[in-house]
């Protein structure tokens, strides 16, 4: 006979002397989130096409010699104010858990709240919630708050947060092999001591064209520096297979003859072709001469993950739910994972306030719809299955180091292909070659329920 267990709920709140939107690109971190507040790297399962429908995943940690295991559901967030996902354990203590961290600005800072709701498995669970999150989880989520708000008031990055593992003498060897070799001196600076004082989180992927720009130095001269540090066995090299959808790296390998000529995306459940000029993104890590760089995978599906998404939400079928984002200026687009192409939005700043969006077995129509800068959208799921919504900018502001024009592909072969992008400057569609895709082609190195409160209003 199984035991019912009462559900914990707990709820925090800091006042922090910095904007929402300041503190998002920080709390909307869980990768680093996670790291900063101990938790162990996670491990990923897989799940069959049923069971991975809209993003879940099936993930497991172990700590302290318990293994615990997950299906998580697809987070759901409101940039910048709201984050939030549910984790449905099938090992462990807990059976089930909820967290939302919202953002409202006060004064001229921010109140955040924090909640969790968390369900027992077993006996072990209903002792060891209330020390463990009750206790433990808040002390350290205070510290990790308060933490990123010295980081901006600083105006530094999060580096320093962990022990380096340098191998011996790889810090001399790494600026003065590179001199030697003639490499620029301040770029050499630069990249000595962004791997002397970088974290592992920071290190992974080294992305030559944002690094530039973050140092203020010419992006082909740091790009020269990073290949000609490749050359020396001083980093590695990695070539990431983007998804046109997502943008996650779905395929990695070291040299050029491992790259697929087609790959999967099991979050979007498309199969699409590498394009290598405009899918293929080329980042650098410490080689294993200069700096030991481990695991760092302690989220895999939180909002930064995917920055340029402003808004995701689970619908279920014909549920309707209001949210309120804060847009950028310029062109957006609306769909769902399930359904082909989507809906345009050409946001301005003197926009209609409110517009309906409709997801429908039919289609989305192909009119852009202009909105403003603060709308309030109303989605509804007007088809039979649960639906992901996702609202996108299309044009990303670096998430290449460049800021240019993200496309969305033409054609595909699974079943989001979407519709064509906004022509410069027009709040119409715009016929575009078919081998258009999401990524920057001319940058060099891009070759609930029980007691849970309702999701509405997210």
């Amino acid at each position: 006979m199984s035991v019912c267990y009462p559900e914990f709920h707990y709820r925090w709140s800091w006042q922090l002397g910095h904007t929402p939107a300041e503190l998002w690109p920080y709390i909307a971190d869980t990768n680093r989130f996670n790291h900063n507040t101990g938790l162990p790297c996670v491990e990923c399962h897989p799940l069959t096409p049923e069971e991975s429908v809209n993003a879940r995943r099936k993930l497991s940690f172990k700590r302290m010699g318990v293994t615990v295991e997950w299906t998580e559901e697809p987070f759901e967030w409101l940039e910048p104010r709201r984050s939030g996902v549910v984790r449905r354990n099938s090992r462990g203590p807990v059976d089930r858990m909820r967290v939302v961290a919202e953002l409202e600005p006060y004064q001229d800072g921010t109140r955040l709240f924090y909640q969790i709701w968390a369900r027992p498995a077993n006996p072990i669970g209903l002792l060891a919630i209330p020390i463990q999150i009750g206790r433990l989880t808040s002390r350290a989520f205070g510290r990790v708050f308060t933490q990123y708000d010295e980081w901006i008031e600083e105006d530094r990055r999060p580096t320093q947060e962990q022990t380096q593992s340098f191998v011996s003498g790889g810090r001399h060897r790494l600026t003065g092999e590179l001199v030697n070799a003639g490499a620029d001196p301040d770029v050499t600076e630069a990249l000595g001591r962004a791997v002397v004082e970088g974290s592992d989180l920071d290190l992974i992927k080294m992305r030559p064209y944002a690094l530039a720009d973050e140092w203020a130095l010419p992006r082909r001269t740091v790009l020269d520096a990073f290949l000609l540090s490749t050359r020396l066995g001083l980093h590695d090299v990695s070539w990431d297979v983007l998804c046109p959808l997502c943008r996650g790296a779905k395929d990695t390998t070291t040299n050029l003859a491992g790259i697929l000529p087609q790959v999967h995306c099991e979050t979007c459940n498309i199969d699409f072709d590498v394009d290598f000029d405009r899918s293929v993104e080329l980042t650098f890590r410490p080689g294993s001469t200069i700096r030991e760089v481990g695991r760092t995978e302690y989220c895999v599906a939180g909002p930064r993950v995917t920055p340029h998404v402003v808004v995701q939400q689970l619908l279920q079928p014909s549920e309707k739910r209001i949210v309120s984002p804060e847009l950028e200026e310029g062109p957006h687009r609306i769909r769902t994972l399930r359904l082909a192409r989507g809906r345009y939005l050409d946001v301005k700043d003197e926009g209609p306030s409110s517009v309906d969006v409709d997801a429908t077995p039919s289609g989305w129509g192909r009119e852009a719809v202009a909105i403003g800068l603060t709308p309030t959208l109303s989605l509804r799921n007007d088809t039979d299955e649960e639906q992901l919504f996702v609202l996108e900018r299309m044009v990303v502001d670096g998430f290449c180091g460049h800021g240019r024009r993200i496309h969305p592909p033409c054609s595909g072969t699974g079943t989001s292909s979407l519709s064509t992008p906004f022509a410069p400057g027009s709040g119409s569609l715009s016929e575009t070659s078919p081998s258009c895709s999401p990524i920057c082609a001319d940058r060099p190195e891009c070759i609930g329920k029980s007691g849970m409160p309702p999701r509405s209003g997210w």
